[in-house]
């Protein structure tokens, strides 16, 4: 099989987000946009041509790959075990924040995985609006291309007090009223929480240390298996909240959230201050 090339395969999501993404942006009909299990999941024309365009790409110009895309495992569960698999396997998201994206708010983007036997080794994310790009290798650090120009990211190595934290919080809607209570009373003890509703434009933040924190409560791996490599290779710190590493394979939904800081220090200060409650053993919580 030929090797992936990381920046061949950046220049083609670019190219996708600049034909599909942009030409549909702020120009869909309601009828072009539709729920796929309520009014908070939404699918839209540009979600499913976008991943048939890269689907399509990848699977000819990597034969020997399988692809994960986000719209075809919601018509089809069992497409998940292809993580299971010892072929690798491409993760789409075509557009992540699809209701920013319906909406016509300018905060979405598409995220792509390189994964081979449950381990991501790629990652790109492409925000469309910005033109900008990241791109990480296991092992070989990330990169952002932006408008012609190529830099690399840095997360900060020494965080700063939590009361001067900027975070994004995220997992409301897949934990308990109790943990979820007791994360509200905390939530003044940082400085500012933000809510972009797409994971792929917020590890951009990250990995530019423009914020702080992220936490998230789903662990779908078109969201994550990108967004994780992507902050690590720039020297951040990415982990479930018992310290385990976040793999693409993992259950969707379960009671460790996924917590992503800008160091390993600024990873336990987040989590042993405002993530307490999750830490103390409760009945039934497993995974």
């Amino acid at each position: 099989m030929t090797a992936p090339d990381p920046v061949r395969i950046a220049t083609r999501v670019r190219s996708i987000g600049e034909e599909i993404a942009l030409h549909h942006f702020r120009q869909l009909d309601p009828a072009q946009v539709k729920q796929k299990t309520g009014p908070n999941d939404l699918v839209t024309v540009a979600d499913v041509a976008v991943e048939e365009a890269l689907t399509e790409w990848l699977s000819a110009t990597y034969p020997g790959t399988v692809v994960l895309g986000e719209e075809a495992v919601a018509a089809d569960p069992s497409l998940m075990s292809l993580l299971d698999g010892d072929q690798p396997v491409w993760v789409i998201d075509p557009i992540d924040g699809t209701i920013n994206f319906a909406t016509g708010v300018p905060m979405f983007a598409t995220i792509l995985a390189y994964v081979v036997r449950g381990e991501t080794q790629m990652g790109w994310i492409h925000d469309p609006v910005q033109d900008l790009t990241a791109v990480a290798e296991r092992g070989g650090g990330a990169r952002l291309l932006a408008k012609g120009r190529e830099f690399r990211p840095a997360c900060t190595g020494n965080p700063p007090a939590l009361s001067h934290m900027t975070g994004c919080v995220n997992v409301r809607s897949h934990a308990d009223r109790a943990a979820v209570a007791s994360l509200a009373a905390v939530s003044d003890r940082y400085a500012t929480q933000l809510i972009l509703r797409c994971s792929g434009v917020e590890y951009l933040a990250a990995a530019q240390a423009q914020i702080d924190f992220a936490a998230y409560g789903s662990m779908y791996p078109w969201d994550h298996a990108a967004g994780c490599l992507i902050v690590e290779e720039a020297g951040g710190h990415a982990a479930r909240l018992d310290g385990t590493r976040y793999r693409p394979g993992l259950p969707p939904k379960q009671h460790w959230p996924l917590l992503v800081a800008q160091s390993e220090a600024g990873w336990h200060m987040v989590r042993n201050e405002l993530f307490g409650s999750w830490l103390q053993p409760r009945a039934g919580a497993a995974g």
